[in-house]
């Protein structure tokens, strides 16, 4: 038995990981109702979701605040230079993070 402290792989890993234990829990057995489940699941879970999570919500956020802009200023280029600045604040976060080895979490996409 692997727990979670045990496990030293990326969250992606633990991900994978968890899939390959229930699909090969599939093919051995016919049974439907058959689980694999253990309580560090509960937290690998996430990691199969959370990067499509993070790019929807930051399309949404970008473009409700290129709205909001745009109604505020109404002035092509200059939304367009404000926008574009956001952009590359967004961008210059998420290369600190890549940079500093910051694993993409809830904690992270919260922040």
């Amino acid at each position: 038995q692997i727990g979670q402290s045990e496990f030293s792989g990326t969250g992606q890993e633990r991900y994978e990981a968890m899939q390959n234990l229930r699909s090969d829990l599939s093919d051995a057995m016919n049974y439907d109702d058959a689980r694999v489940f253990a309580t560090e699941f509960i937290f690998w879970e996430r990691f199969g979701f959370i990067r499509e999570e993070l790019v929807k919500n930051l399309g949404i956020a970008l473009g409700v605040m290129a709205t909001i802009v745009f109604l505020l200023l109404y002035s092509a280029p200059v939304v367009f230079s404000v926008v574009m600045a956001i952009g590359a604040t967004v961008l210059d976060v998420f290369g600190l993070a890549y940079f500093w080895g910051v694993q993409i979490n809830f904690v992270v996409t919260i922040f």
